[in-house]
């Protein structure tokens, strides 16, 4: 029966995650969805990782087991990711998310009712450490369904949460992307390339738990940049490459001159209000705690 269901491919990036890997694959493994091909590719891990994911699932003959020769940062380890997979669906899971054991079986159902969507979510659960520590959940109310691209777009920007980056992808439009580069934002950068090429919809259950970060916990652009890449190309203001790819991309696609424009003029107006909100932010962390900067500006 499984053979007549799509091939999902799961791309699993590890790196170091000895102590979160197993919660992450069994997820996977335990799912409802059977026609399933998992890649776990580990970036040159020193903690253990590898051996440990050799021991735990090799015989499993779903599993894929890959090591790098390297560690070649987040970024070139999940495109290749991709690169190697052959599902008609794909999407990557971190090291430290878990899904529910039906997440797979109703992201295949509602992406083959629609076949005009390029990536399906459930609502998100972001934790903090603890599973039992949710700071919030996520979801894609304001975006789901939307046909108009420029109309998507906006509202993408407006609403833009870097957890539907693990969502569930039509590798057709995957592969009209630049997949992830080396550059800060790069998840960002294809999740816009991804709803230029189609719709993104959503399953209103809580089906994927996602690990989030304080605030207080982000590294520098530079250290971010550094552990995700290693390609050496950092660039000192982050949001200027970020900008100049996404307007490259839309300049790309096959989409007509009208709608390039008013995409362009929604990057272009979307990095203005980003930006100014980091420095109203940042001005105010000096001198308030986080946890008393005004709601407005939160969500500013």
């Amino acid at each position: 029966m499984s053979k007549n269901l799509p091939l999902v491919s799961v791309g699993i990036p590890v790196f170091n995650g000895i102590n979160l890997i197993k919660r992450c694959v069994d997820s996977i493994i335990n799912q409802t969805y059977l026609n399933l091909e998992i890649i776990i590719l580990d970036d040159f891990s020193q903690d253990g990782s590898y051996e440990f994911i050799i021991k735990q699932y090799s015989e499993n003959k779903k599993i894929k087991i890959i090591r790098n020769s390297r560690n070649i940062g987040l970024t070139e380890n999940s495109s290749r990711l991709f690169r190697i997979s052959k599902g008609k669906y794909f999407f990557w899971s971190a090291q430290d998310d878990y899904r529910k054991k039906n997440y797979i079986e109703e992201c295949v159902k509602l992406m083959e009712e629609n076949k005009n969507a390029s990536l399906c979510n459930s609502h998100t659960v972001v934790f903090y450490k603890d599973p039992k520590q949710i700071m919030h959940v996520n979801n894609l109310n304001s975006i789901n369904k939307e046909k108009n691209i420029v109309k998507r777009y906006w509202k993408l920007s407006r609403n833009y949460n870097d957890v539907n980056i693990y969502g569930f992808m039509r590798s057709s439009c995957l592969q009209n992307t630049n997949l992830w580069m080396p550059i800060n934002g790069s998840a960002n950068n294809l999740l816009f390339e991804m709803i230029t090429l189609g719709e993104f919809i959503q399953i209103p259950k809580n089906l994927f738990y996602y690990s989030g970060k304080s605030m207080y916990e982000r590294p520098s652009p530079k250290k971010e940049y550094e552990r995700q890449s290693k390609v050496k190309k950092f660039f000192k203001y982050p949001f200027i490459i970020l900008l100049y790819n996404q307007v490259l991309s839309i300049v790309k696609k096959k989409i007509s001159f009208q709608t390039k424009f008013l995409l362009i003029a929604v990057v272009l107006i979307d990095s203005f209000l980003v930006n100014l909100g980091k420095f109203i932010f940042r001005i105010l962390n000096i001198f308030l705690n986080e946890n008393k900067i005004p709601k407005i500006i939160i969500n500013f």
